[in-house]
């Protein structure tokens, strides 16, 4: 009886530990990324699900709202409409991942910016931590500099 007891205990104790972790996003080394999961932390939970494991790229205001537009028609609620500066060339990508659990979180594990093949990779880990029995939708949005004719690669791998 004890057991079952010190399991649980030992669960919340590391959502615990986990929720005061620093960012998992933050920069990787001396990567210009930025996180910019606020940008869609209105979007309901319909919406991320029909996006969900989808890189998307977004690399104007027009494309901003066009993927708004998309994701509202998911929700019951009205959604804010995002703001995102895309002046000097930044872009804005991303995707919401997929688990189950107590809680989740995306570790950045890659990035590389090839100038001379105009490519971005991104690669990161999506855990899961806890038994829960939650569907869980983790946002992973970032943000480039000087990258608007750049391929992004956005690779998630799942343990």
């Amino acid at each position: 009886m004890i057991a079952p007891f010190l399991i649980s205990l030992a669960q919340a104790a590391l959502t615990i530990l986990l929720s005061l972790l620093p960012s998992a996003l933050a920069p990787l080394g001396d990567s210009a990324l930025r996180d910019e999961r606020a940008i869609f932390s209105e979007v309901c939970f319909a919406a991320a699900a029909a996006h969900a494991e989808r890189p998307t790229t977004l690399r104007s205001a027009a494309a901003l709202r066009q993927f708004h537009t998309q994701l509202a028609a998911s929700c019951q609620r009205p959604l804010p409409a995002p703001h995102f500066d895309f002046a000097a060339g930044r872009i804005l990508f991303g995707l919401w991942s997929r688990g189950e659990g107590c809680g989740a979180r995306h570790l950045l594990t890659q990035y590389e910016r090839d100038d001379a093949a105009g490519r971005i990779t991104v690669r990161a880990r999506f855990v899961t931590f806890g038994d829960c029995p939650y569907e869980l939708l983790q946002p992973l949005w970032l943000s480039a500099p000087a990258s608007s004719g750049y391929h992004i690669v956005l690779r998630v791998d799942f343990p």
